[in-house]
C-alpha cells in the first residue's frame, strides 16, 4: 500500500462531509472519538485478482421458426457469444441453408449488446451465406452480487479511514459488493486523480469490491459550481480533465470501474443554483465520449443520477444529441421514504411510483419513449430508509424504526432487487458519516464502530456466488424462402475468429415444411375447458411478470412525464453566524408514548397534547407541569382550542371521530362522528366553527361549535392533512399530502379560491402568518432533503422555496410555526430547532434539540417568546425560551 503526506491529501477533519460532499464544521467530540478509532484500524493485505486470461472464447448457436408451409418465409437466428476476456477479431459467420431454401434479400439484421450493427446482406454463394468480418468485445467479468453501500470518505481521505470504511463494506456486502464514493474537485486544471482516489480504488480491488466513483466539480460555498464550458454546448476542456482523472485511476483485469459523472443535475444546488438539462446533457456527452476514448472496456460510464423518478428531466436529456447512447448503465436514486419494499412499480402496488424502490422505471420509460434506448441496466447509487421517517403515514404506513428498517432493506435486497434482472448493484446511503450530519441514514454509529440493526441483518443474509461472466454477443437474424417440397430440413453453421477455434454446428435449426398448416384448439385441462374462448391462447406461469420491457409498455402503471414545480425563486438557508444567541431549552416534560400534536391556549396558560395511546394531556404553561389527562379516541392526531369557549378538539384518526373536551381540557368529552380519517383541525373562534381535514374522504369537514353538528364538507385534494387558518383574511389553508397541492378556502362562503401545486411529493406541516397574509408549508425536496414553500394567500402564488444549505439540509423537517410579532419562522429540523427571518431567510438562531417532531408537533407563544416542541421518540414536550 502506498502512503503519502497530509500535504498531498485533501485532509479536512474540521469540515462536515455531506451527501453532496459539502464542507462544514465538525464536532470536536466526534473527531476525537474517530481519531482514536483510526489508530487501531488494521489495514488489509493485498488480494489477488480473481480473473485471468484474455483470449476470446466464441461459442455458436442457431435456431429457426420450426414450422412453415411450402414456399413460405422462415426466420433464422444465429447467436454468437464471446465468453473469453479477450476481444474477438475478424469474426466471419457462414450459414449453409438446406437444399431448396434461398435467402430473402434485405432481411438481415445484425445486433450486438441490444444495438444494431448492420443491415447489410451476406455474400451469397449458392446456399452459403457469409457475414463479416465483425469484432466482438471481450466478456465482462462481474461479481454476481448486487449488494452494496455508499461509503463516505471524501473529506476524511486518509489511508486508515479508507481501509476502515472498505473493511466494513466488505463485511456487510460480501465479496463482489459495490461501493459508491464521491471524489472532488475535478476542474479544467485537474491533471489527474488525487492519490487518495487512487488508493481507494486499489483498496476496493484488493477486497474484491466493485468501485463506483462519483466525480464532481468544485464546491463554491453556496452551490456546486457547474462545469466550465468552452462555448455553447462545448465541454471539451473539462471533458479532457475528467478523462485524465479516470485514465489515472487503477484498472484490473476481471474488475469493472464504474464512473458516475456528477450527481443530481436536476437540483439547483448541484448546478450553480439553476438547473439546465441541455447544459448537463452536452457536458455528459462530451465527458462520456472522452472517457470511452480511453478504450478500456473495464470502464463503464454512468450518468449523474437524478432525483427519484424524474422522468421530465430525463425526457429533456434525451433531446440532447447522442445523450441516450452515451451511458453504459443508468444511475438512479430511489428513496422509498417509509414505503415497504413490496410497494413497487413491478408489482403494480405503488400509488406514488416516484417514491418506490424501483422508481428508476419512470426514467427508463422516458429513455425508451423519447430516446429510443431500451435494455438498460441500472445502478442504484443511492437509496435507503431514514430512521423515524413517516412521510407517507397518510397511506397507512408506520414510521421507520430500527426494526422495520432492517426488515425493509433486507427484503428489498433479497426479495426484490435480486429478482429484477435490470438491477446490477445497489449502494444505499450511507455507511457512516463521521460528522453525524446525516445520522438517521447511518448503517454504523460514528466513532464507536457499533452497527445499526440494518447492518447486522443485511450482513447475515447469504450473498450470491462471488463471480459470474457476462459474454458479449453478436446476433444475426434473417429470412429465407422455404423449399417447395414437404419435409424436415436442417442447416450447417460455422464461424471463424482470428486466433481462436470455434466449433461448427452441423444439422441444426430444424424446419418442418408442410403442405398446409392446420391449427387446432384444445380446451385448458386446468379448468375443464371452461372460461377460455375458442382460438384463445392462454399462458400460465408460476412466476410473476417482471419484464422491464413489459412494464415500460404499460402507460397506466407509469404516469407521463410531469413538469417540475417552478417557484418564484429558491432561497438557500444562510449558514452565516446567527444574528442573536440561540434559544435555550428551559424544560423537558415527560408525557407518554408517541405525542403527536400540540395547541396553546394563552388565555388560560394551557398547552394541549395528543398522545398516541388515545389520551389528551393538558399542561400548565406557567408551572411547566402536567395538569390532567383525558381519554379521547383511537390514534389522535391534530388538536385545536377555542380560547373563547375553553373547548378543546381532537381529531381521532383511528375511529373517524372528533372529541370535544370541555373544562379547559379537563372536563367532559363529547364525541362527534361522521368522518373517515380526520387528521388536522383548526378553530374559527369568531364563528365558533371547527374545520377538520378528513384524509381518506378528501374533504374538509365543517363543524358547528354550538351544536356539534357537521354543517358542511368542502372537497379539496388527495389526503388532506395539516390545516392553518388566517383569521384576518378569512382564508383556510389545506395541505393535501396525496397530490402535493395546497387548497385555499374562503371560509365566508366555503369556496376553494386556489388549488396550488407545491410539490410532486407529499405536503407535511403548515403554518399561516396573519401579519403578512402568507402560508408556509413543508414539502419533499430532492431526497433526502425537504423544502419550505412560501405562498401568497391573496394571489395564490408560490413566491419562495426555502431549501437547506451546507450542514442544514432540512432532511428531518416536518413542520413550522410563525412568530408574527418578531417576523420569525421556527423549523423543527430533527437535530436542531432553526429560527429564520421571514424577511430575508437569514438564519437567526439554532438550538440542538435532537427530537423527532411530526406535522402537528410545534407551537409558538409570541407573548412569552417560547417555543413548544414535541419529541415523539422520547415522549417529551421540549420547551425553549430566549
Amino acid at each position: 500500500m502506498r502512503a503519502w503526506g497530509l500535504e498531498a491529501t485533501p485532509f479536512r477533519p474540521f469540515e462536515v462531509c455531506r451527501r453532496h460532499g459539502m464542507p462544514g464544521r465538525a464536532r470536536p467530540v466526534v473527531w476525537a472519538a474517530l481519531s482514536l478509532l483510526l489508530l487501531v484500524v488494521p489495514a488489509l493485505g493485498q488480494r489477488g485478482s480473481v480473473l485471468a486470461g484474455l483470449a476470446p472464447d466464441v461459442r455458436l448457436g442457431a435456431h429457426a421458426l420450426p414450422l412453415v408451409e411450402v414456399g413460405g418465409s422462415v426466420s433464422y437466428t444465429v447467436d454468437l457469444s464471446n465468453w473469453g476476456f479477450g476481444e474477438a477479431n475478424e469474426v466471419v459467420v457462414t450459414h449453409t441453408l438446406p437444399e431448396g431454401f434461398s435467402y430473402q434479400a434485405g432481411s438481415t439484421e445484425v445486433s450486438s449488446g441490444g444495438g444494431i450493427v448492420s443491415f447489410d446482406d451476406p455474400v451469397v454463394e449458392g446456399r452459403s451465406l457469409t457475414w463479416g468480418p465483425f469484432t466482438m468485445p471481450g466478456a465482462v467479468g462481474r461479481f454476481d452480487n448486487h449488494y452494496g453501500i455508499h461509503t463516505f470518505v471524501q473529506d476524511l481521505c486518509v489511508e486508515s479511514y479508507v481501509d476502515f470504511q472498505l473493511d466494513k463494506a466488505l463485511d456487510l456486502t460480501g465479496v463482489g459488493g459495490h461501493v459508491t464514493q464521491l471524489f472532488y474537485p475535478v476542474t479544467v486544471a485537474t491533471q489527474g486523480p488525487d492519490p487518495c482516489w487512487v488508493y481507494f480504488v486499489e483498496a476496493a480491488y484488493d477486497r474484491t469490491l466493485v468501485p463506483i466513483v462519483r466525480l464532481q466539480g468544485e464546491w463554491g460555498g453556496d452551490f456546486w459550481i457547474k462545469p466550465e464550458r468552452d462555448g455553447p454546448g462545448d465541454y471539451i476542456s473539462i471533458a479532457k480533465a475528467f478523462k485524465r482523472v479516470v485514465k489515472g485511476l487503477p484498472r484490473r483485469d476481471g474488475h469493472t470501474l464504474y464512473v458516475q459523472v456528477w450527481n443530481e443535475p436536476d437540483v439547483p444546488l448541484e448546478w450553480s443554483g439553476e438547473v439546465n438539462a441541455s447544459e448537463y446533457g452536452h457536458f455528459f456527452v462530451d465527458v462520456a465520449q472522452a472517457i470511452h476514448s480511453i478504450g478500456d472496456p473495464r470502464i463503464k460510464v454512468l450518468n449523474g443520477a437524478l432525483t427519484p423518478g424524474n422522468s421530465s428531466f430525463t425526457r429533456q436529456l434525451t433531446s440532447v444529441p447522442r445523450f441516450a447512447e452515451s451511458f453504459d448503465l443508468w444511475a438512479s436514486h430511489c428513496y422509498p421514504y417509509n414505503h415497504p419494499p413490496g410497494y413497487n412499480i413491478h408489482a403494480g402496488t405503488a400509488r406514488y411510483p416516484q417514491y418506490a424502490i424501483d422508481c428508476y422505471l419512470l426514467e427508463l420509460r422516458a429513455l425508451a419513449t423519447y430516446g429510443g434506448r431500451r435494455g438498460v441496466k441500472v445502478m442504484l447509487t443511492e437509496t435507503g430508509y431514514s430512521l423515524y421517517d413517516r412521510t407517507f403515514r397518510f397511506e397507512g404506513y408506520p414510521a421507520i424504526t430500527e426494526d422495520n428498517r432492517a426488515n425493509y432493506i433486507k427484503r428489498a435486497f433479497r426479495d426484490f432487487w435480486a429478482t429484477w434482472p435490470e438491477v446490477v448493484g445497489v449502494t444505499p446511503f450511507e455507511l457512516v458519516d463521521p460528522y453525524s450530519t446525516w445520522r438517521p441514514w447511518d448503517w454504523i454509529y460514528p466513532g464507536n464502530d457499533q452497527p445499526h440493526r440494518q447492518y447486522s441483518v443485511v450482513k447475515a443474509v447469504p450473498k450470491p456466488e462471488p463471480l459470474s461472466v457476462q459474454p458479449s454477443d453478436l446476433v444475426i437474424s434473417f429470412a429465407a424462402q422455404a423449399a417447395s417440397l414437404p419435409g424436415t430440413y436442417r442447416s450447417d453453421v460455422a464461424a471463424t475468429v482470428d486466433g481462436a477455434n470455434v466449433s461448427p454446428l452441423l444439422g441444426i435449426a430444424p424446419v418442418i415444411v408442410a403442405d398446409e398448416l392446420l391449427i387446432q384448439y384444445f380446451p385448458l385441462g386446468a379448468n375443464g375447458g371452461q372460461g377460455a374462448e375458442v382460438g384463445m391462447v392462454v399462458e400460465v406461469s408460476a412466476e410473476p411478470v417482471t419484464s422491464v420491457e413489459h412494464l415500460l409498455d404499460m402507460p397506466e402503471l407509469l404516469p407521463p412525464a410531469s413538469e417540475p414545480i417552478q417557484p418564484g425563486r429558491v432561497e438557500y438557508l444562510s449558514s452565516a453566524a446567527p444574528a442573536v444567541a440561540a434559544m435555550e431549552i428551559v424544560a423537558r416534560i415527560e408525557l407518554g408514548p408517541d405525542p403527536q400534536a400540540i395547541a396553546l391556549d394563552p388565555l388560560r396558560d394551557r398547552a394541549y397534547v395528543t398522545l398516541g395511546e388515545g389520551v389528551l394531556a393538558t399542561l400548565d404553561t406557567r408551572g411547566d407541569q402536567l395538569v390532567c389527562t383525558v381519554p379521547v379516541g383511537r390514534d389522535p392526531q391534530g388538536v385545536a382550542v377555542n380560547a373563547s369557549t375553553g373547548s378543546v378538539y381532537v381529531a381521532n384518526q383511528g375511529d373517524g371521530t372528533v372529541s370535544e373536551v370541555t373544562g379547559a381540557g379537563c372536563g367532559g368529552v363529547t364525541v362527534i362522528a361522521g368522518m373517515t380519517e380526520p387528521a388536522g383541525l383548526v378553530v374559527d373562534e369568531q364563528a365558533n366553527r371547527i374545520f377538520v381535514s378528513d384524509s381518506e374522504a378528501g374533504h374538509v369537514v365543517v363543524l358547528n361549535g354550538d351544536n356539534r353538528r357537521i354543517v358542511g364538507r368542502v372537497p379539496v385534494g388527495s389526503h388532506p392533512g395539516s390545516l392553518a387558518f388566517d383569521q384576518v383574511s378569512g382564508l383556510l389553508y389545506v395541505a393535501n399530502a396525496g397530490d402535493g397541492t395546497l387548497s385555499v378556502i374562503r371560509v365566508a362562503d366555503l369556496s376553494v379560491v386556489f388549488t396550488i401545486k407545491i410539490s410532486q411529493g407529499p405536503l407535511l406541516g403548515l403554518a399561516a402568518d396573519t401579519a403578512t397574509g402568507r402560508a408556509y408549508v413543508v414539502h419533499l425536496g430532492p431526497p433526502p432533503s425537504r423544502q419550505i414553500a412560501m405562498v401568497d394567500g391573496l394571489s395564490g402564488e408560490v413566491t419562495v422555496a426555502v431549501a437547506g444549505s451546507r450542514d442544514r439540509h432540512l432532511g428531518d423537517a416536518y413542520t413550522v410555526a410563525v412568530d408574527e410579532e418578531r417576523e420569525l419562522l421556527y423549523v423543527a429540523g430533527g437535530q436542531e430547532l432553526l429560527v429564520l427571518e421571514t424577511r430575508d431567510w437569514g438564519l437567526r438562531g439554532s438550538t440542538p434539540v435532537d427530537a423527532v417532531t411530526y406535522n402537528h408537533g410545534l407551537a409558538v407563544d409570541p407573548a412569552r417568546a417560547r417555543v413548544y416542541l414535541l419529541d415523539s421518540l422520547r415522549g417529551e414536550l421540549v420547551i425553549l425560551g430566549s
